[in-house]
């Protein structure tokens, strides 16, 4: 029940994740743009509390005269199924935050009332996160049974198709149509990529399998805002729809052909 158990995580996430702009941009649009700073402070201060006192932990470290106890490095970075992971995680980062840099004045640009823009970019953002945290429970427990790599790519695949919609967005309701459909579709690749990185690495290796991913997630969310910025400089607000579609397309195709390569290299063996 791997991928249900991180579904049900990654459903905590969105949930907060969808909640937050929203609460965020009403609190900016009646007292200005400094409060939610320290607001999100007091939250994650709190945040830090819970996990301290609150999340119970079963723990044994291994032997550090047992050296097979942790197998090496190297053979974790030979795993072709987990380079796919790590590239995965990449794209995943880029596309998400490719369209945030522009995606309120992307809003401002198509709204009715450009003065509310804050507010009504936090409801989208609030209802896109929502659909997610009900896909990622949804498709994690899916995964459980007939596969973390099908569903990984099956998600990754509807949501570059969801995404080329948006560049011919007129109004907020089009632009709530899609980004709750774009929600539903990413929504289960997060608690895919983690259960899939949980079965295909040895458990003592599991805190730097997610090291690495989460090493690969903060190189994405580092280039994704800097490329869609100059993207939607060049072309308009418009173009980083079309891209992210296409990157996550490729992501499907890379994945696919990882998982071919693994099944030769069994052969092989």
């Amino acid at each position: 029940r791997l991928g249900f158990s991180l579904g049900i995580m990654q459903m905590a996430v969105f949930t907060g994740g969808s909640i937050g702009p929203y609460l965020g941009g009403i609190m900016a649009d009646h007292y200005g743009y400094r409060l939610p700073f320290a607001v999100t402070g007091g939250l994650l201060f709190a945040g830090g509390l819970l996990v301290l006192f609150g999340a119970k932990e079963r723990f044994t470290a291994p032997d550090p005269q047992d050296r097979t106890a942790v197998p090496p490095l190297r053979l974790l970075l030979r795993n072709p199924t987990v380079l796919g992971i790590l590239g995965v995680f990449f794209a995943m980062s880029v596309s998400t935050s490719f369209v945030g840099p522009i995606f309120p004045l992307f809003v401002e640009q198509i709204a009715r009332r450009p003065e509310k823009a804050a507010s009504e970019t936090g409801v989208l953002l609030a209802v896109a996160g929502i659909a997610s945290a009900v896909s990622a429970v949804v498709v994690g427990r899916v995964s459980d049974r007939v596969g973390h790599k099908l569903m990984l790519v099956s998600c990754a695949v509807l949501t570059g198709l969801v995404s080329f919609p948006n560049f011919w967005a007129r109004d907020l309701t089009q632009l709530l149509i899609l980004r709750v459909a774009h929600g539903l579709a990413a929504g289960g690749m997060m608690p895919a990529m983690n259960a899939l990185v949980a079965s295909v690495v040895p458990r003592s290796s599991i805190g730097r399998a997610y090291g690495f991913t989460a090493t690969a997630s903060a190189l994405g969310w580092a280039v994704g805002p800097a490329l869609g910025g100059v993207t939607a400089a060049v072309f308009g607000y418009r173009w980083p729809f079309i891209i992210v579609g296409v990157l996550m397309l490729l992501v499907a195709l890379a994945q696919q052909r990882l998982e071919r390569l693994q099944r030769i290299q069994e052969v092989l063996r």
